[in-house]
C-alpha cells in the first residue's frame, strides 16, 4: 500500500512540494516546506518523508541538490485528488461564462474566441476542436457560375458557418440553371444535418435517378461534390508560444522545435483531440499520458462540449506538467457548458 494511502504526513509533505514547484519551477528542500508550511515538523522529518516519497516514484532529485520535484505519478495523483473533490473554482470562471456567452458570431469565429479566451485567462496555451461541420444544419446554398464548368459554392449552416469553395463540372451551366439548382436543394434538404442532406443526396441519386431531369440531376451532383469535399473539423490554438516562456523550456532546444512541431501540425491536434471526445467529459493529460512523441513534459486537460448526450467538439488547454490544475480544470469545464449553451441557442 503507498505511504500516501494511511499517511496524512506524506500526503501533505506532497502536495506541498507539489504547490511550491508550480509556483517556482525550483526543486523543493525539506527546509522551504518547514518555511512555507506549518505542518509542525522539523526539517530532518520532512525529509525522511520526502525520501519514502521519492522510493515509491512520487518525487525525484533532479540533480545533486537537496529538492525534489514532483513526477508524473505525483501529478496523477494530485490531479485525481482534485476531481474527486468536485468543488473547485477559479476567479476566471465567471470571465469565460461573461465573455463566450453573449457572443454573437459564427461558430467557428466562437471556437477561435474560446482557444483565446482560455490562453489569456490560463497563461497557457488554448485549443478547440471546432464540431464536425457534418453536425451543422443546413439553411441554404447558392452556386455562382465563375467560368465554363467551374461554379463557386456558398454553403451556409443555420449556426451562421459559412463556407466558400470552387467545385468543377462535367458541363457547362448557365447562372440561371445554377439558381434553379440551388433554389431546388434549399427546398428539398433544408433543416437537415449536413451529414444526413449528404446521406440523402447520395440516396436520392441512387434510387431516382432515371426519374430526374437533366437540371435536377445535376443539382443533385453538384450538391453531393459540395459536401464530399467537406473536410470536417477545423482546430483553433492560441497562446502556443506562452508555453516557450517557462524554464522548463526555455533551456530545451528539442523540445521547444517538438512542441512548435506538433503545434504546427494541426493533423496532429486533431488526432489527439479526436481521442478525447470518446472520453465524454472532462479529462487530464499528464505529460508521457498524451502521447506525444519527442515532447515531454507537457499536460492537457480538455473537455468534450456539445448539444445534449452528442460530443461536438473539445475545449482544452495545453501547458507544462507543472500547470497549475486547480486553475486550469475550472476554466476549461466553465468554457465546455458555455460554449454548450450557446450551440444549443444556435439549434446545432
Amino acid at each position: 500500500m503507498s505511504v500516501l494511502e494511511n499517511s496524512y504526513r506524506h500526503r501533505s509533505v506532497m502536495l506541498a512540494v507539489i504547490h511550491l514547484y508550480v509556483e517556482t519551477a525550483e526543486p523543493v528542500g525539506s527546509r522551504t516546506v518547514v518555511k512555507q508550511y506549518d505542518f509542525d515538523l522539523s526539517p530532518a522529518t520532512v525529509r525522511n518523508v520526502m525520501a519514502d516519497l521519492e522510493d515509491e516514484g512520487y518525487l525525484v532529485a533532479p540533480h545533486t541538490s537537496a529538492g525534489r520535484i514532483p513526477t508524473e505519478m505525483a501529478y496523477r495523483y494530485y490531479v485525481n485528488d482534485i476531481l474527486r473533490a468536485r468543488v473547485l473554482q477559479a476567479e476566471g470562471s465567471q470571465k469565460v461564462r461573461d465573455e463566450l456567452l453573449s457572443y454573437q458570431g459564427s461558430v467557428d469565429d466562437l471556437a477561435r474566441k474560446t482557444s483565446r479566451v482560455l490562453s489569456n485567462l490560463s497563461s497557457y496555451a488554448g485549443i478547440v476542436l471546432a464540431p464536425n461541420r457534418l453536425y451543422s444544419t443546413f439553411k441554404n446554398v447558392n452556386f455562382v457560375r465563375i467560368k465554363s464548368r467551374v461554379v463557386l459554392v456558398v454553403l451556409v449552416s443555420r449556426s451562421g458557418i459559412s463556407e466558400n469553395r470552387l467545385i468543377k463540372m462535367d458541363q457547362d451551366f448557365s447562372q440561371e440553371a445554377l439558381e434553379n439548382m440551388s433554389g431546388y436543394l434549399n427546398d428539398r434538404y433544408q433543416g437537415l444535418s449536413l451529414g444526413q442532406m449528404r446521406g440523402r443526396l447520395t440516396d436520392d441519386m441512387r434510387r431516382d435517378k432515371e426519374n430526374y431531369d437533366l437540371l435536377m440531376n445535376a443539382a443533385l451532383e453538384l450538391g453531393k461534390k459540395m459536401l464530399d469535399s467537406e473536410d470536417g473539423t477545423d482546430v483553433y490554438v492560441e497562446g502556443s508560444s506562452k508555453i516557450l516562456d517557462f524554464p522548463e523550456f526555455t533551456g530545451n532546444i528539442e523540445r521547444m522545435r517538438q512542441l512548435f512541431k506538433t503545434f504546427e501540425e494541426k493533423s496532429n491536434l486533431v488526432a489527439i483531440l479526436d481521442e478525447t471526445m470518446d472520453a465524454e467529459g472532462l479529462t487530464v493529460y499528464i505529460g508521457s499520458e498524451l502521447g506525444i512523441s519527442g515532447v515531454g513534459g507537457v499536460s492537457l486537460v480538455t473537455s468534450t462540449y456539445g448539444n445534449g448526450d452528442v460530443a461536438l467538439g473539445t475545449v482544452g488547454v495545453i501547458g507544462p506538467t507543472r500547470m497549475n490544475y486547480s486553475e486550469v480544470i475550472p476554466l476549461v469545464r466553465t468554457a465546455a457548458s458555455t460554449l454548450s449553451e450557446n450551440l444549443a441557442k444556435e439549434g446545432l
